[in-house]
């Protein structure tokens, strides 16, 4: 990694005078070999990046731990702020493998396949049930009813 921390990007507050991309056209650089280097305009919606240094060493100088990252933001908006950087995994519960699958738009099969490698690689919290996305229709299945009826009357 070129840098110890690299740019981080924020949702713009404008798009006059701190989006990146109306306030520097990307698309308007040459390309090549004698092409002049990018230079970053320097926005409060990005924070640049930080190079190495005795306080940000190159992770493969050394294996201790970065220090932890505190980010915030220069305009007052708490909406980005990184205390520290957890390394510890995070366990999904029901709820959550329900909300994923949900948001992924997965089938039936694909939503047990995907519970059934998270279990497999430990991610899984040991209360959920793999099966349970088998059944998922089975909440809705009350608000319907099937009805027999003749096509020919």
């Amino acid at each position: 990694m070129k840098f110890a921390v690299p740019r981080i990007w924020r949702e713009p507050t404008n798009h006059i005078n701190d989006c990146y991309f109306c306030v520097d056209n990307p698309r308007k650089r040459r390309a090549g070999k004698n092409a002049k280097k990018i230079q970053y305009p320097d926005l409060p919606s990005t924070t640049a990046p930080v190079p190495h240094s005795e306080h940000f060493p190159s992770r493969s100088n050394t294996k201790e731990q970065l220090p932890p990252l505190q980010v915030s933001g220069s305009s007052g908006c708490s909406e980005f702020l990184l205390e520290s950087v957890s390394v510890e995994p995070h366990f999904i519960n029901s709820e959550e493998l329900n909300d994923l699958v949900r948001d992924l738009n997965l089938s039936k099969l694909k939503a047990e396949i995907l519970a059934s490698l998270l279990k497999q690689w430990n991610l899984l919290k040991k209360d959920v049930n793999i099966s349970d996305q088998r059944k998922r229709h089975e909440i809705f299945s009350a608000f319907f009813t099937k009805e027999e009826t003749s096509l020919l009357q």
